[in-house]
Parts: structure tokens; sequence; C-alpha cells
């Protein structure tokens, strides 16, 4: 009786296993279908921002909050604004309509985490830099001041046109 058990348990499990094959195999068309979709959509962005932008290559993205906004208005766009284009995430209600292409940028490339600030840039050739600028504002907040300088680095080197860079 025992000996029926087990082989009654295999079967169990090599019928699991053939079930989870036969829906991988039947999944991984969709799968396909659906990852060469968003590369379809990720050159198509990337290709039509500086046109759309009129040459601009970068999109900053921040919010209303006391943590930032202040600073990146009286210290990045005045230096910077001219090579910038900007979202304000405080009224991404107005998205859709207003800015309907940026919003399609920022949603391919922002993520779920620590999206705001942040900056995408799509340099000339190579691709595309995402600068994530909540956990530098986090720092420079407790008094750590390097990670916010070594964002602007980027961000200078990114405007001047040098491409991607890494701190």
């Amino acid at each position: 009786m025992k000996r029926l058990r087990e082989i009654g348990a295999w079967i169990g499990i090599g019928l699991l296993l053939l079930l989870l094959a036969a829906v991988l195999i039947l999944a991984l068309p969709f799968l396909t279908l659906a990852w060469l979709g968003n590369a379809a959509r990720r050159r198509r962005l990337r290709g039509a921002a500086p046109g759309r932008w009129g040459g601009k290559r970068i999109l900053l993205v921040y919010s209303d909050s006391p943590h930032w906004k202040s600073y990146i208005e009286s210290t990045w766009l005045p230096r910077y604004g001219a090579a910038l284009v900007t979202l304000n995430w405080s009224e991404r209600r107005r998205w859709p309509a207003e800015h309907p292409f940026e919003a399609a940028v920022f949603r391919q490339w922002a993520g779920t985490r620590e999206f705001n600030p942040i900056i995408i840039a799509f340099p000339p050739s190579g691709d595309v830099v995402v600068i994530r600028l909540w956990p530098a504002f986090r720092a420079y907040r407790h008094g750590r001041a390097e990670p916010l300088a070594a964002a602007e680095r980027q961000l200078e080197a990114l405007v001047a046109g040098a491409g991607a860079v890494n701190p």
C-alpha cells in the first residue's frame, strides 16, 4: 500500500511538471510578443524624444515636495533649464491631456521605485541614462552633500553632451 502511494506521488509530480511545461510552452509566444513590443516602444520613444522636444534630450520629473522643489527651481532650472524638458509629478493627473509623450517616456523608464525626482536622458549614442534623485536628496537632507553633487555632475555631463556617466 505504501509503495502505491509513493508511485501515485511520483505520478502526481510528473503530471504537475508536465502541466507546468505545457503552460510555459503556451505562454512563451505571448511573453516574447510582449518583450518585443516593449523593445519597439522603447526604440520609438528614444528616437522621437529629441525631435519632439526641439533637440532637447533630458526629461526632469520632480514634484512640489519641499525637500527638492526649491532647490531644483533655484539651482538647476536657471542653469540647465534650456536643455531640459520638465514634468511636475504633483500635476500628473493632467499629463495624459497636456504631456502624453513625456508621460509615456516617464512610465517607460521610471519604474516603481525612487522615481521622483528623476532624470531620464537620451544621449546621442548609447543607452538611456536614468538618474534617480530621491536617494541623493534624502542624503542631502541628512547632511551628506556628495550624492547630490555626484548627480549634479552627471547632469552637467549630460547637458554638455558627454553621454552616460556612472559615478
